[in-house]
Formats: C-alpha cells, sequence, structure tokens
C-alpha cells in the first residue's frame, strides 16, 4: 500500500530523475528496496544498502534533504578524511557538517549538507533539486579523490 509519504518520495524521485536527465545524466541515484521507494537514494551505486555512498535523504518528517557522504563503522575513514578537512572545504568551496555519530563510536558518521524545504509542497521540490545538484556535482567531484571506492559498482 502506497502511503502519503510513500506516493509524494516516488514525486520527488521521478521529478529528480527528469533533472537528471535534462542536464545530460552526469549521475544515477538508486532510490528503490526491493520494489519499494525508499526515502534515500545513493549516487552511482549498484545497491541501495552500501556502507559507503554519496548519500540523498529526501526527509518529509524533519522537511530536510540531506546530501552526505555516509560512512559506516568506519572510524579509520572518517579520521582519515577529517585530517584532510580544511583541503576538503576549500575544494568544495563551503564548509559541511562533521558528524561523528552520537550513539557509539561505531555509528554512522557524516559528511553532510542539509537544504530545508517545504514538505508535501512541489513546486517547491523544484527549487530544492536546482540548489541541491552543484553541491550533489561538488561532494562527487571532490569526495571520489579522497575514496577511489566510494562510487563502485558492487
Amino acid at each position: 500500500m502506497i502511503t502519503n509519504a510513500k506516493a509524494e518520495q516516488k514525486y520527488f524521485w521521478n521529478l529528480f530523475e527528469q533533472y537528471l536527465t535534462q542536464n545530460g545524466n552526469p549521475f544515477t541515484i538508486l532510490h528503490e528496496k526491493t520494489g519499494e521507494v525508499t526515502y534515500w537514494a545513493v549516487v552511482n551505486k549498484k545497491r541501495i544498502i552500501t556502507d559507503l555512498a554519496l548519500d540523498l535523504d529526501f526527509s518529509l518528517q524533519k522537511s530536510i534533504f540531506r546530501i552526505n557522504i555516509y560512512i559506516y563503522q568506519n572510524v579509520g575513514l572518517f579520521n582519515y578524511l577529517a585530517t584532510r578537512k580544511e583541503q576538503i572545504e576549500k575544494e568544495l568551496g563551503f564548509s559541511p557538517i562533521w558528524s561523528e555519530g552520537v550513539r557509539s563510536k561505531d555509528s554512522t558518521r557524516r559528511i553532510m549538507v542539509e537544504l530545508p524545504f517545504s514538505a508535501y509542497y512541489r513546486d517547491d521540490y523544484h527549487r530544492l533539486i536546482e540548489q541541491a545538484l552543484p553541491i550533489i556535482y561538488k561532494f562527487k567531484q571532490v569526495f571520489e579523490k579522497y575514496i577511489p571506492d566510494l562510487f563502485d559498482f558492487e
């Protein structure tokens, strides 16, 4: 059964894919798990569940679109990137949020940007996607240099 949230997620990701097509398909997104749409998508991966990804989260509940390097249980990788934080931020041209996780030392780490939007107001999704695309491009361009297997198609 499709809930209102699921229908909205499906609408948003379909719209996002239209923008990608209009921009020459600079990357792919995967946003379905066993045929069901998710609130998140991964960039240039063949599996939706992964421990390392350029991840996009469309949270209707929080009205936040999060663009993030998702690092699950790899403290060493996060620390490696953190030691290069100044250089990474210089290359990005902005300072993302560096989140070390809150539950335990092995919890998920993220390097992220959060963009607010008006949930269930579809006209705002166009603005959101246009705002997000340049940030996603920069994340992709910069982080693939530091994490060579970020976009491996496992």
